[in-house]
């Protein structure tokens, strides 16, 4: 899962991980964050299997090796999903390729990129908005958050510029979590 800082990867997280267990898949999760996974992880405590903290740098840099070494150790059975949250930064084409490529992961299926774009501030990052939009051009499914909040033409906006990033990619907002489960 990805999306920029504050974007509401965890908030999706959150959401998607009771419906899993209601579905008898039994998920598993990777948080990877700066400072703060620990933090992101307690939230998420009783709704996985488990939930493993990454602190430190992005799990795309620094942090890859343990992600890996996370990934090689982590016990899944054939009825388990296993979510990572990136951190807001990460570069996201480095880690899809990382994970398809590394002989670590290779027990798991090719990741699928879901990506979190909040409606109030996508493309009003300044300097980040070609991260930003980087981040969705790999993803596979794009969530919107914070649609609420904004005009139908901001929302028509955001819509029309992650068509452009990601043509391909399956569209939907936080209502429609239930699609990622069926």
């Amino acid at each position: 899962i990805s999306g920029f800082l504050g974007a509401g990867k965890t908030t999706l997280l959150c959401e998607l991980l009771p419906q899993l267990t209601a579905a008898g898949v039994t998920p598993h999760v990777i948080i990877n964050d700066y400072r703060n996974a620990l933090v992101d992880a307690s939230q998420m405590q009783g709704l996985a299997r488990q939930v493993l903290p990454i602190s430190g740098t992005c799990v795309c840099c620094d942090s890859r090796d343990e992600l890996l070494d996370t990934l090689a150790t982590l016990t899944c059975g054939p009825d388990s999903v296993l979510l990572m949250e990136a951190n807001g930064t990460a570069d996201m084409l480095e880690l899809v390729e990382m994970l398809s490529a590394d002989r670590r992961a290779r027990r798991y299926s090719l990741p699928i990129q879901v990506g979190v774009v909040d409606a109030k501030r996508w493309q009003k990052r300044y300097w980040n908005n070609a991260l930003e939009a980087a981040q969705m051009k790999t993803a596979g499914w794009l969530v919107i958050t914070r649609g609420q909040e904004v005009s139908e033409r901001r929302r028509a906006e955001v819509v029309e510029d992650l068509r452009t990033v990601q043509p391909k990619a399956r569209l939907g907002s936080m209502v429609d979590i239930r699609d990622f489960v069926v």
